[in-house]
């Protein structure tokens, strides 16, 4: 069974969090993981046209 590779990494912090895109050198930055999770699901949609993987970070968030 073939895993999906991570289109994006979060490291957060109770007052910060930081996302990364595996996919392009983009990076957002914000205080709280949930407005990242929005911020990645934004990039992955308008840059990537990765209409799932925007659905999956928006359900997380």
């Amino acid at each position: 069974m073939s895993r999906t590779p991570r289109r994006y990494v979060i490291d957060a912090t109770e007052h910060s969090a930081v996302v990364r895109c595996t996919r392009c050198p983009w990076r957002g930055f914000s205080h709280s993981k949930s407005v990242a999770y929005r911020q990645v699901a934004a990039h992955l949609y308008r840059v990537h046209d990765d209409y799932k993987a925007a659905e999956g970070a928006r359900r997380a968030a």
